[in-house]
């Protein structure tokens, strides 16, 4: 009688093989900072994100500083998508809905 053995399945994929990712702050350090607004602008190639801080409130307006402008193109605006839903999804299963906050008028 022959002996058989058992090969394993070729995956049949093009995935590259998986690679570690190494996270390096610059020498001068990383740029943080704080943002209670944003405003999203597009073209045909990429979403252009504008961050702020509202500082002051008046009578006749809202004072907003802006600090940060990020472009990202619409693959990563995607990814970023996606890496939110799931953040916020895991927070809330957690902490229960975030309701919007109500600012005095």
């Amino acid at each position: 009688m022959r002996e058989t053995t058992k090969q394993p399945v070729p995956q049949l994929t093009d995935a590259p093989p998986e690679r570690a990712v190494e996270l390096v702050e610059p020498d001068n350090g990383m740029f943080r900072t704080y943002s209670n607004h944003h405003l999203l602008g597009w073209t045909g190639y990429d979403v252009r994100m504008l961050f702020g801080e509202l500082v002051e409130i008046t009578d006749d307006k809202y004072v907003i500083e802006q600090t940060a402008q990020i472009t990202l193109s619409w693959q990563q605006a995607k990814l970023l998508l996606g890496n939110l839903q799931d953040v916020i999804s895991r927070y809330e299963a957690i902490n229960g809905p975030i309701e919007p906050v109500k600012v005095p008028s």
